[in-house]
């Protein structure tokens, strides 16, 4: 939570025009806000990833034309809004064709192939149209851009536009969903915080806004540098 505020606090959007909703379902922290953003804590876990994903979208404004997707375990850097505007200026689905894996102090481009849905944006009416968010676990990413797809809805690369803005990281001392087994993930995920429970102080904490990397500077490095995508 403290590295996604992080990016929220790092955004160039003017901050009158955003706000960021974090929905925690684990009790790990306490409901609170600062200017733009909001953590709600819920009072019990959601039975499915999707079935939270499509909650957490009806705690957004109303006027708010654009969800954006982001994960507590990846990184967003500042111009991140600018490239999905850019997108959703010209489409309801902005999915993006290069990101960055970090590994080490450096920043290396990846090709998505489609993939990484933490890196999505889309037009409000768009995700309505669909249905929102299958109510499953894990691949809830892969069955909505199917929809999306049979629905006809019009995609834009905001790489056209911009340098990647979204980072993998790996080293968040937690794994990734989305890189383990479609069947065994979520047990895996569950597992971990039941045992992570157990080493926690029971009073919910406070969100602390920080990054343990200069994210910045690597990205800057990394535009620099222009290196060719990861195969």
């Amino acid at each position: 939570m403290d590295s996604i505020l992080a990016c929220y606090q790092a955004f160039d959007w003017p901050i009158s025009r955003r706000e960021l909703i974090i929905l925690d379902d684990g009790g790990l922290h306490r409901t609170q806000q600062g200017p733009g953003w909001r953590l709600v804590t819920a009072a019990q876990r959601f039975s499915t990833l999707g079935e939270k994903r499509n909650f957490a979208t009806t705690l957004v404004a109303r006027d708010c034309w654009a969800i954006v997707v982001m994960d507590d375990d990846d990184i967003y850097l500042p111009w991140t809004l600018r490239a999905h505007f850019f997108a959703l200026a010209q489409a309801g689905w902005s999915r993006p064709s290069q990101v960055y894996h970090a590994k080490g102090d450096s920043l290396h481009v990846a090709n998505t192939g489609g993939l990484y849905h933490a890196s999505w944006a889309f037009r409000r009416d768009v995700l309505t149209r669909v249905g929102g968010y299958p109510q499953i676990n894990n691949g809830e990413d892969q069955v909505l851009a199917a929809s999306l797809m049979a629905a006809g809805v019009s995609v834009m690369d905001p790489i056209s536009g911009f340098p990647p803005f979204f980072i993998l990281e790996f080293e968040t001392g937690y794994p990734h969903l989305s890189l383990m087994d479609n069947e065994t993930g979520w047990s895996q995920m569950q597992s971990l915080r039941d045992n992570l429970h157990g080493h926690l102080n029971s009073e919910p904490r406070t969100v602390t806004p920080q990054w343990r990397k200069d994210y910045i500077k690597m990205a800057r490095q990394a535009i620099a540098q222009r290196q060719p995508p990861l195969e």
